[in-house]
């Protein structure tokens, strides 16, 4: 077997039980629906067959000469006061589908953190926010959003995405590591999720596998390798790990086997 790195993660918290949070006085709770927008999809903008100026998309104006590739006008840069493309024109005002976008973008389906607001939290029924309908709730006053229950937890820290050091890339998100942003500059950034068993790493930026406990945990990637996890301390480490040459990692048993010969 091969030994590949050697590398820390943090063991989870402590999960109580219905009953201990009960005794405990520190249920998480639902939060309000404060809105529920069933995005239908956005038109694909096309100049064929029109001379008359489109919107390519919220802020960039296309002047059609019935062409595939008209020239465009970038409404933030060319008129300040009138950074948005609404109805074939720069404009002060955005349309409405381009003003629930900018709400929040879903990047996949399940519950995800507002990125600039620890009350709210909102719910994706899909991939993209012009593809499917997200729900936006927010938490009674005392309360943020808890990620680990997807409810509202009392006197919870307050996470938000900071931007500041790279407005244009990505960095973490403060309250679970699960999830991180992409900075988008003046605009809202967008919260993406990182795969199962993975957490996001600001070094790698990228999301990297975490121990979910000890044992051997089968490697998503690879039929052929798999992660030993065992904790030190409060702190688990793995190892990377490979099967001998015509073998294949079984998480079941936690074992490499041999599999047998195609059949005919």
């Amino acid at each position: 077997m091969q030994n590949y790195r050697r590398v820390k993660t943090q063991r989870g918290a402590k999960l109580y039980s219905w009953v201990e949070c009960i005794a405990l006085g520190s249920c998480d709770i639902p939060g309000t629906l404060i809105s529920n927008f069933g995005i239908a999809p956005r038109t694909t903008p096309s100049c064929l067959n029109t001379y008359q100026p489109v919107c390519g998309d919220c802020t960039t104006l296309w002047k059609c000469e019935n062409s595939a590739n008209p020239p465009t006008i970038n409404c933030k840069a060319a008129y300040p006061d009138r950074p948005h493309c609404n109805e074939g024109g720069c404009t002060a005002t955005q349309s409405a589908e381009c003003v629930v976008s900018e709400v929040f973008r879903c990047t996949d389906a399940g519950y995800f953190p507002d990125p600039q607001d620890c009350t709210k939290y909102h719910l994706c029924a899909a991939a993209g926010a012009t593809d499917g309908a997200v729900a936006t709730y927010k938490c009674p006053n005392g309360y943020t959003y808890n990620t680990e229950t997807t409810l509202c937890k009392l006197n919870g820290y307050c996470y938000k995405v900071n931007c500041t050091g790279d407005p244009f890339g990505y960095t973490i998100y403060p309250g679970n590591y699960t999830f991180y942003a992409s900075c988008r500059g003046d605009d809202v950034p967008w919260i993406l999720r990182c795969p199962k068993l993975n957490v996001f790493s600001v070094n790698e930026s990228k999301c990297v596998f975490q121990c979910p406990f000890e044992g051997r945990i089968a490697d998503p990637d690879s039929q052929l390798r798999y992660y030993e996890c065992y904790l030190e301390g409060n702190t688990y480490y793995y190892t990377r790990e490979k099967c001998v040459d015509g073998y294949l990692f079984d998480q079941g048993s936690q074992q490499c086997f041999k599999p047998a010969p195609p059949m005919g």
